[in-house]
Protein backbone atom coordinates (compact mmCIF):
# COMPACT_ATOMS: atom_id res chain seq x y z
CA UNK A 1 0.00 0.00 0.00
CA UNK A 2 2.94 2.45 0.45
CA UNK A 3 4.40 2.17 -2.45
CA UNK A 4 1.09 3.13 -4.36
CA UNK A 5 0.86 6.14 -2.10
CA UNK A 6 4.51 6.94 -2.95
CA UNK A 7 3.80 6.23 -6.58
CA UNK A 8 0.78 8.72 -6.39
CA UNK A 9 2.79 11.18 -5.00
CA UNK A 10 5.58 10.77 -7.01
CA UNK A 11 3.93 11.38 -10.50
CA UNK A 12 2.00 14.22 -8.83
CA UNK A 13 1.68 17.08 -11.19
CA UNK A 14 1.18 20.17 -9.71
CA UNK A 15 0.26 22.21 -13.11
CA UNK A 16 -3.15 21.89 -12.58
CA UNK A 17 -3.15 23.22 -9.40
CA UNK A 18 -2.38 21.71 -6.10
CA UNK A 19 -5.42 19.96 -5.34
CA UNK A 20 -5.99 17.31 -8.38
CA UNK A 21 -7.48 14.04 -8.66
CA UNK A 22 -3.97 12.31 -7.79
CA UNK A 23 -4.08 13.56 -4.09
CA UNK A 24 -7.55 12.98 -3.23
CA UNK A 25 -6.50 9.22 -4.54
CA UNK A 26 -3.22 9.68 -2.07
CA UNK A 27 -5.76 10.57 0.46
CA UNK A 28 -8.61 8.62 0.03
CA UNK A 29 -6.67 4.94 -0.70
CA UNK A 30 -4.85 4.75 2.27
CA UNK A 31 -8.31 6.15 4.60
CA UNK A 32 -9.97 3.17 2.59
CA UNK A 33 -7.28 0.43 3.96
CA UNK A 34 -7.87 1.50 7.47
CA UNK A 35 -11.07 2.14 8.14
CA UNK A 36 -13.82 -0.06 8.59
CA UNK A 37 -14.58 -0.99 5.05
CA UNK A 38 -14.14 -4.47 5.89
CA UNK A 39 -17.15 -4.39 8.56
CA UNK A 40 -18.81 -2.28 6.38
CA UNK A 41 -18.26 -4.20 2.69
CA UNK A 42 -15.99 -7.41 3.88
CA UNK A 43 -16.63 -10.49 5.71
CA UNK A 44 -15.09 -8.82 9.03
CA UNK A 45 -18.74 -8.54 10.69
CA UNK A 46 -19.18 -12.31 10.05
CA UNK A 47 -16.06 -13.31 11.69
CA UNK A 48 -15.86 -10.93 14.91
CA UNK A 49 -19.26 -12.85 16.14
CA UNK A 50 -17.94 -16.39 15.38
CA UNK A 51 -18.28 -18.39 18.15
CA UNK A 52 -14.13 -18.95 18.05
CA UNK A 53 -13.79 -15.36 17.39
CA UNK A 54 -15.51 -14.70 20.52
CA UNK A 55 -13.99 -16.77 22.66
CA UNK A 56 -10.46 -16.50 21.74
CA UNK A 57 -9.08 -13.17 22.98
CA UNK A 58 -6.38 -12.93 20.41
CA UNK A 59 -8.15 -13.08 17.85
CA UNK A 60 -10.95 -10.61 19.03
CA UNK A 61 -7.74 -8.29 19.06
CA UNK A 62 -6.57 -9.20 15.51
CA UNK A 63 -10.04 -8.16 14.25
CA UNK A 64 -10.30 -5.27 16.25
Amino acid sequence: MIQTVLFIFGSWGVAGGLVTDQLVYAVIFPALGTLTTGQILGVDRYLESHPIVERNSKLRYLLG
